[in-house]
């Protein structure tokens, strides 16, 4: 049993962004079932999600053993063949693409081996579903947050400091505190460790550990994505656009737009 959605190819015309949604899909299999891919027209990135069961995950000739609650990503044209070693397994997967793919998922820098995700990604993918089914360019847009999200939320454990409580705890309370005060100008660094009552260096430390970026680029990319949303679905003036996600100069703003998408903001809602 099985499920796929594909997003609409001529829907990447309606706008201009760095990674978009391409597909996703949930398959439940039995034992000794497979799958085969050359890659040979595999110009995107991807992962799969093993939610109960086991596999053999063969990525261009490397064996693997995909586990419950285990994550593999791929890269462009990675030829892979997949077979249930378990009763039964079921398992999710995401592909991507666009200009900036690559770069996109190497930012992460996840393993190119199985590693742990920190929880159930059910939630995740759902949203991916739902999010495939509006065919408007403000869907496009949706997508790319709702991917980015998850890439965020595999949180992986690769190395043993990555299971330090204190920061996973310290990073979880950052994240949740961001969503909140992103929109307000005065958030920063400073203002948020000052808050959790941690030095910035602690929190810097524990963002690196635990999510692979730096605290300030975290908060940067939470509002660039919400001023990307608010673009696509208002009429608001870039000015005002940059206002109501944190970033009072508009300068700054639309430097920060373009470095991300390729375009100013003008010209981005114009496509």
């Amino acid at each position: 049993m099985k499920m796929i959605m594909y997003r609409a190819n001529s829907l990447k015309k309606a706008i201009a962004l760095p990674v978009y949604l391409r597909a996703t899909g949930w398959h439940t299999a039995k034992k000794n079932w497979t799958e085969e891919n050359d890659g040979k027209e595999k110009n995107y990135s991807g992962l799969f999600w093993c939610m109960e069961g086991k596999a053999n995950f063969t990525i261009n000739n490397n064996k693997h053993n995909l586990k419950a609650g285990q994550v593999f990503c791929y890269k462009p044209y990675d030829s892979h063949f997949i077979e249930i070693t378990s009763k039964h397994c079921t398992y999710y997967w995401v592909t991507f693409d666009g200009p900036l793919h690559q770069e996109f998922m190497k930012s992460f820098q996840y393993p190119h081996t199985p590693f742990n995700a920190k929880g159930s990604l059910v939630s995740y993918f759902d949203e991916l579903f739902e999010i495939l089914h509006d065919l408007t360019p403000t869907g496009l847009q949706r997508g790319s947050q709702a991917l980015y999200n998850l890439l965020i939320a595999l949180g992986t454990s690769t190395t043993e400091p990555r299971h330090n409580t204190r920061n996973q705890q310290l990073t979880r309370d950052f994240v949740e505190l961001t969503a909140d005060n992103f929109k307000n100008e005065s958030y920063n660094v400073s203002a948020a460790a000052e808050i959790l009552k941690v030095h910035r260096t602690t929190l810097g430390k524990a963002l690196r550990e635990q999510l692979n970026i730096a605290p300030n680029a975290y908060i940067i990319n939470i509002r660039l994505q919400y001023a990307l949303k608010i673009l696509h679905e208002t009429n608001l003036k870039a000015s005002e656009v940059a206002i109501a996600c944190g970033i009072p100069d508009p300068c700054y703003f639309s430097k920060l737009i373009k470095q991300l998408t390729g375009l100013p903001p003008h010209k981005l809602r114009n496509n």
